[in-house]
């Protein structure tokens, strides 16, 4: 159990929960896309280092606004590289999934 600022054992309902959300804009293509990429990756993983209580991913395609069109995919990559964070999709865009294969994916996450 987390400890308040004056090192006092914090009720459940106390704590404030803190996320992360997956970006991975390149607004105008600032950058290379792999750059954008290796720094997404890296801030998800220092979110988890960091006692980050989840991360989350969304499901985008077709602008540069966010460039993230397999949420499950990077969530397992980042499942594979961290222990304690929560996991979640912002967006998942299902009218392009088919439900039950989706409803796996999700489970084997």
């Amino acid at each position: 159990m987390r400890k308040d600022s004056g090192g006092q054992k914090a009720k459940e309902g106390d704590l404030m929960h803190v996320g992360y959300m997956t970006a991975f804009q390149n607004p105008e293509n600032a950058l290379d896309d792999h750059v954008v990429y290796e720094h997404e990756l890296d801030l998800a993983l220092l979110a988890a280092e960091l006692d980050f209580d989840s991360i989350w991913a969304i499901e985008h395609h077709f602008t540069d606004y966010t460039m993230s069109p397999d949420p499950l995919q990077l969530l397992s990559w980042i499942a594979a590289r961290t222990e304690r964070v929560k996991l979640g999709t912002a967006v998942l865009v299902l009218p392009w999934h088919d439900p039950m294969r989706l409803a796996e994916q999700i489970t084997m996450l």
